[in-house]
């Protein structure tokens, strides 16, 4: 199984593991690759820029130590996931999980997230 890390799954791997479900672990451990999106370095770096998330350096370079740390594989972000974002279904209003999700389905990836919302998209696999 490919997955793809949820932006509040990065973080909590980087910081929180114990906030991981023992589902979400074992997952992580057990997938064939590991992906994260340039989508969540958007997302935590507009966090970090509202003061709603604190870095303990630099996002350009927190981002590719998380990489090289964790051992996870940066997804490329292509015109057909965003305009799939577009024709997604109104159940989430978020332009950031928008883009996971519709990343995820081009890409064929299970989503790993937390967020029920997220998890009602149709044909969309996630694991929590």
């Amino acid at each position: 199984m490919n997955l793809l890390l949820d932006t509040c799954a990065i973080l909590w791997l980087v910081n929180s593991a114990d906030r991981l479900s023992r589902v979400a672990r074992q997952a992580i451990d057990e997938a064939w690759v590991v992906y994260v999106s340039p989508v969540s370095a958007w997302e935590i770096g507009l966090k970090a820029g509202k003061e709603r998330l604190t870095l303990p350096e630099a996002l350009g370079t927190w981002w590719p130590r998380m990489i090289e740390t964790h051992q996870v594989t940066e997804m490329p972000l292509y015109g057909a996931a965003a305009v799939r974002s577009t024709l997604l279904p109104p159940i989430h209003q978020d332009p950031a999980d928008r883009l996971l999700i519709a990343i995820a389905l081009e890409h064929q990836c299970t989503l790993l997230t937390p967020d029920q919302i997220i998890c009602s998209y149709p044909d969309l696999k996630t694991l929590w």
